[in-house]
């Protein structure tokens, strides 16, 4: 009898000690796993912020050269691009209804152009999008899972058009 007990004992005890190594290399792994860019993007905005100077951020280069539009040159950054005197926009509504976050801005002076709504919050990743303008209109419906935080979110919106930018920004709040 003794001896089943034992066993049993043993069998237990193996069981917990393989569970809580499992556990332990998970937590490591975690803690060990590198993390995206968001915490780059962090470092940036906290040196733009105590030097006052703008900056070109890795995924500003990033976000270039992965916009294969005919509307901007992807060989420079947001920053490099030059404001339009020909093309604006204004965001006439920004809004969360259910499940979604909406937006809608008129377009002037194109009808070929490319709109890029990037989303961003002090919490949570940047959520970007990229569309063209239809009917002198830009407008998108994101999912409200796209947003990984709750609270504030600023969305610049970017119309690209011959190698120029028109700009506007608005600020939301994420429920």
């Amino acid at each position: 009898m003794k001896i089943n007990n034992t066993s049993s004992k043993r069998s237990k005890r193996t069981v917990f000690i393989l569970v809580a190594a499992l556990l332990l290399v998970a937590v490591m792994a975690y803690a060990l796993y590198p993390r995206s860019s968001s915490q780059g993007d962090k470092k940036q905005i906290t040196n733009t912020e105590q030097t006052g100077e703008e900056t070109t951020s890795k995924s500003d280069k990033e976000d270039a050269a992965t916009n294969s539009s005919e509307d901007v040159d992807t060989q420079t950054t947001t920053n490099e691009v030059p404001e339009s005197t020909r093309v604006s926009t204004s965001i006439t509504s920004l809004e969360q209804k259910d499940d979604y976050v909406e937006y809608q801005a008129i377009v002037s002076g194109t009808d070929a152009a490319t709109c890029n709504a990037t989303f961003t919050s002090k919490l949570g990743k940047p959520v970007v999008r990229t569309s063209k303008v239809s009917n002198g209109v830009c407008s998108e419906k994101i999912s409200a899972a796209a947003f990984d935080a709750l609270g504030e979110w600023q969305l610049q919106l970017r119309v690209y058009s011959d190698n120029t930018q028109a700009t506007d920004t608005q600020t939301v709040t994420i429920q």
